[in-house]
């Protein structure tokens, strides 16, 4: 509803057409095949899945193929990403920062806190983590040297850690799905975004903060269709 000629793009070129149509459009940058990326982004995917027998949810996997193509097209050299759980979309990224032969990611993750403010939403939490299992667990070892992980709550660490750090490339929601934490965390993060930077945002149909931000700042977001996942680019004008 939001764009309604992704769904024709997504009936007549598939999937992967999709995903250069929208990434094209959100990063400005020609795109014109992304089939070897789409293919090894879903060799991570399974990977990472055949570790996760223990995981009773792990969301839509979806956004971890946006999230790795995307992060090769644009070769970032600094990521920074919110709520971790299981780690499929922070193996993702990092496989993708790993196969660019640079870039590192900064992760911030309040462990299990869907028990806490899911209930107020009307929900049962879901992406609880197993027993004795520490956020991010299915990160492979031959991936942790290029990741960062932040345990606390991000509005506390995400103002520090940004000050602390140079221009981010690439920034991902994907913590607290309330509206004054979603906002909060992209009004943080914008002035942080060099000109051409991506905001990522999971789960945008919970609420209207990400529709709400793209039209306070004259954004034009991209949804990705059927994934839960949009962004914006910031503008490379004045």
């Amino acid at each position: 509803m939001k764009d309604p000629m992704l769904a024709p793009t997504y009936l007549i070129k598939g999937k992967e057409g999709l995903l250069r149509h929208c990434l094209s459009r959100l990063t400005e940058i020609s795109v014109p095949s992304i089939h070897q990326e789409f293919v090894d982004a879903g060799n991570v995917l399974q990977q990472a899945l055949a570790r996760a027998d223990s995981v009773p949810y792990l969301g839509w996997v979806r956004s971890g193929e946006i999230l790795y193509v995307a992060v090769r097209i644009m070769k970032p050299s600094l990521v920074v990403e919110t709520g971790v759980a299981a780690g499929l979309s922070t193996t993702c990224i990092l496989a993708a920062l790993d196969r660019n032969g640079q870039g590192e990611l900064h992760s911030i993750d309040l462990p299990d806190y869907e028990k806490t403010y899911f209930p107020s939403l009307g929900l049962d939490p879901v992406a609880i983590l197993p027993k004795n299992r520490a956020p991010g667990f299915l990160v492979p070892e031959e991936l942790s040297a290029r990741w960062h992980l932040h345990l606390g709550d991000t509005r506390k660490i995400l103002p520090s850690l940004l000050g602390n750090l140079d221009q981010i490339a690439l920034f991902l929601h994907d913590s607290e799905h309330t509206f004054d934490t979603m906002m909060f965390e992209y009004d943080t993060v914008w002035p942080h975004l060099p000109p051409g930077g991506l905001l990522l945002s999971d789960d945008v149909d919970w609420n209207d903060a990400f529709s709400s931000f793209s039209l306070q700042h004259h954004q034009r977001p991209v949804y990705f269709w059927n994934s839960g996942l949009a962004g914006v680019a910031k503008s490379r004008l004045p």
